[in-house]
């Protein structure tokens, strides 16, 4: 069997990442009162504007750095990342049944690299797919990865396990794969209903999922 997992708010929390990059910023800002205001802004629900605002409201940063500066900034820092919690047991007991592990992982290179090596995936998986080495056409739901994945593994059947019903499952469920949807408190996507035409089982804990995973063995 192989189980491909995504990386965001499936192996650990995007908003963990967000939290590091947010302090990295503001420590190369110099002033930890920057952190404040842009994980204030994050828990308000603001998305895409917020250094845009961090600048607007700090005029004295808007005269040292662009929007572009900071995000470079963000995406380029060394994050500070942990798993969810039950995870690292989880892939500890699929790799102890001879389960072959993958990842498949949109977002920037630059910053999927980063967590990769943050979170240590390199010893623990047997495919790391970053989509973003192919360009932005490719990230999900782009079938690339998945077929990726059943060419270089080869290990029936295949399983995807993610967080976002927007994109994760299109091409798992296209390509017959079981599918598991990750919903968890502090996800980005915890209520976004699931496409009724794609076979996808919700689990509401990583404890549910691992029953669900290895009774599938």
């Amino acid at each position: 069997m192989t189980v491909a997992f995504d990386l965001d708010d499936t192996l650990a929390l995007e908003r963990d990442y967000v939290k590091s990059g947010f302090k990295a910023v503001a420590e190369a800002l110099g002033n930890p009162v920057y952190f404040d205001f842009l994980w204030q802004l994050y828990l308000e629900r603001v998305r895409g504007s917020s250094f845009n605002q961090l600048l607007a409201n700090y005029p004295e940063l808007a005269s040292r750095f662009t929007v572009t500066d900071l995000v470079k900034l963000y995406r380029s820092h060394k994050p500070t990342l942990p798993f969810i919690e039950g995870i690292p047991e989880l892939l500890s007991q699929l790799k102890a049944s001879e389960v072959k592990l993958a990842i498949i992982s949109d977002g920037p290179l630059i910053s999927q690299s980063a967590k990769v090596e943050a979170l240590n995936l390199t010893q623990i998986f047997d495919l790391i797919i970053l989509t973003d080495i192919w360009g932005k056409t490719f990230w999900k739901p782009h079938p690339r990865a998945y077929v990726e994945v059943e060419e270089c593994l080869a290990s029936e059947p295949f399983v995807f396990v993610g967080d976002n019903p927007a994109k994760d499952f299109v091409s798992a469920s296209g390509r017959g794969w079981e599918s598991f949807c990750l919903r968890l408190e502090g996800q980005l996507h915890f209520n976004m209903p699931i496409k009724p035409e794609e076979k996808v089982q919700e689990v509401f804990s990583v404890n549910l999922l691992t029953q669900a995973l290895l009774g599938l063995l």
